[in-house]
């Protein structure tokens, strides 16, 4: 019998209230990713050239000799927004939506000859570094939306929103640009990445004419 009552004076209308509550609700959620990649092949130096000769800072490029490259971006987003009306004698309606994005992008370069400097060091060595795989550029961006619009009569409405974004990339390029690794052909500004975090409030009033 406790069962029975607590069931029937608890859990029964505490259902009802939030089914109520609930509709009219409307929830999407999303998927998206994105893959294409671009490979080409060009001329290094050609026959009429003849073989470049390696040096102790240089590689040997022979007559006819081509390189590879290859780029890759993968992008990827997650997505769910939901949509309640009829609060406040529907008069309230509320959205929100919350999505992340992950972007990725693979830089390589491929050499198709083998060779080394005389001292033997290849292309790949960080002294020379023409060709080889470099770091991952990266960027993450979580955004989240909160908006309602209030009906105040027929012809008006108030509405209010919030919005928060947040930004974090890393990019080797900027490495370059940092004070203690410029190159000497290069003015150091000391940049970096694009990473911020911001919050945005919006108030609006609208009238239908």
């Amino acid at each position: 019998w406790i069962d029975v009552i607590g069931i029937c004076v608890f859990l029964l209308p505490f259902t009802f209230i939030i089914i109520k509550l609930a509709m009219p609700l409307v929830v999407n959620a999303y998927v998206t990713q994105q893959v294409n990649q671009r490979d080409l092949t060009d001329e290094q130096r050609s026959l009429a050239q003849g073989l470049s000769a390696a040096t102790a800072a240089a590689i040997a490029i022979p007559a006819g000799a081509t390189w590879s490259n290859k780029l890759k971006n993968d992008d990827m987003t997650l997505g769910i927004g939901a949509k309640k009306s009829g609060l406040m004698a529907g008069k309230l309606e509320l959205t929100g939506d919350l999505s992340f994005s992950l972007g990725k992008s693979n830089y390589t370069t491929l050499l198709n000859y083998s060779t080394t400097t005389t001292g033997g060091v290849s292309c790949t060595d960080p002294r020379i570094y023409t060709c080889g795989s470099l770091p991952d550029i990266k960027n993450e961006l979580l955004s989240l939306k909160i908006n309602g619009v209030y009906k105040v009569n027929k012809s008006s409405r108030l509405g209010i929103g919030y919005q928060y974004q947040q930004l974090i990339s890393s990019d080797y390029y900027f490495n370059g640009l940092a004070y203690a690794n410029t190159a000497t052909s290069m003015l150091a500004t000391n940049q970096q990445a694009p990473n911020y975090a911001v919050s945005a409030l919006s108030i609006a009033y609208i009238h239908d004419f």
